[in-house]
């Protein structure tokens, strides 16, 4: 569970990003957020993780969702950060 949850703390900056995205009115952001993070990243990983770390499979199974949510806050970051600045300047 230590594991799992290792990273929940910062999940919660993709959710913010996410609610802000809505906010803004572009929701094909929002939407390619959460799409990112289940799909894009944690499917993938629960398959090829167990392949690199093989000296225990269900640990490496339970890594992918931390790695995901770290990959997924961070395409969240650089995301929010252009579409924020382009929304500042067309208010400007």
């Amino acid at each position: 569970m230590r594991i799992y949850m290792a990273v929940s703390c910062i999940f919660g900056i993709q959710i913010a990003c996410q609610m802000t995205f809505n906010a803004l009115g572009n929701a094909p952001a929002s939407i390619l957020v959460a799409i990112m993070r289940k799909f894009v990243l944690l499917i993938p990983l629960i398959f090829i993780l167990p392949h690199i770390i093989t000296s225990d499979k269900t640990m490496a199974v339970y890594l992918a969702e931390p790695i995901a949510d770290v990959l997924a806050v961070t395409f969240t970051s650089i995301l929010f950060s252009l579409q924020f600045k382009k929304a500042l300047r067309e208010i400007s």
